[in-house]
């Protein structure tokens, strides 16, 4: 198995989640003693959450590609970008280091159009830029990605930012975000996209109008599927999309 890099998240909790599914998704594979191949550099989520606030791109940029670096002078073989927001440095990053950077919003997207669905709910985005690569990665192929009202993003920002990326599952946060799934639904969406991997500890596929796509679940299926050089298993068609 190729060695992976992981450009670790702003917080903790989304850091443990990605592990936690790199674990499940090598020993689910091949066996419960087989561990990924990674190495993990986390720079200072201070530095990262004060340059995305004051929508200092460039620094962003930067941060990403010093981490980045760093991951592939330690022997990553490719990069992982840990979060949707980081990816806003998707390409800075690119033209940075000298090994693949396995993106999150090529394999939700990919997966997604595979199943013949046109129309996705986007949950979890926080930023302008976020939003945009988004929904032009979506329109690249043929999809339309819907994003909730301004003060439903708001809301569902700071159920991320304030409880979740703290450890903290609120019943009223959770009916909140299923509000906004079922608005998707009634605005025509056929599967949610959950982008923001912290919103993982809260929402259940069971209790949601729609489907969920965990961006963060194909981002590791896929990184782990190049990393051992499989083929990309068939994926369901749009009558089973519940299989997302």
């Amino acid at each position: 198995m190729k060695c992976l890099g992981l450009v670790g998240d702003l917080n903790s909790e989304a850091t443990v989640l990605y592990l936690r599914r790199f674990d499940d998704e090598v020993s689910g594979r091949f066996g419960a003693a087989q561990l990924p191949r990674l190495i993990f550099h986390r720079s200072s989520g201070v530095s990262f959450a004060t340059a995305m606030q004051g929508k200092d791109w460039a620094h962003v940029n930067r941060l990403a590609m010093l981490a980045a670096k760093q991951c592939v002078a330690a022997g990553a073989e490719a990069v992982l970008l840990g979060s949707s927001t980081l990816h806003v440095a998707r390409d800075a990053v690119a033209g940075a280091v000298g090994v693949p950077v396995l993106d999150m919003v090529d394999d939700a997207v990919e997966v997604i159009a595979r199943t013949g669905i046109r129309q996705v709910g986007l949950l979890g985005t926080r930023f302008g830029n976020e939003q945009r690569m988004w929904q032009d990665r979506c329109a690249d192929r043929g999809l339309l990605a819907v994003v909730p009202i301004p003060e439903s993003i708001d809301r569902v920002s700071k159920i991320i930012r304030d409880e979740l990326s703290q450890g903290q599952v609120r019943i009223d946060s959770k009916k909140e975000l299923l509000r906004v799934c079922a608005d998707f639904r009634k605005a025509g969406s056929r599967v949610i996209v959950v982008a923001a991997p912290e919103l993982n500890l809260i929402l259940r596929e069971s209790e949601s109008a729609l489907p969920l796509l965990d961006a963060m679940a194909a981002q590791v299926a896929g990184a782990v599927t190049w990393a051992t050089s499989l083929t990309v298993p068939d994926l369901p068609t749009e009558a089973g999309t519940s299989a997302l």
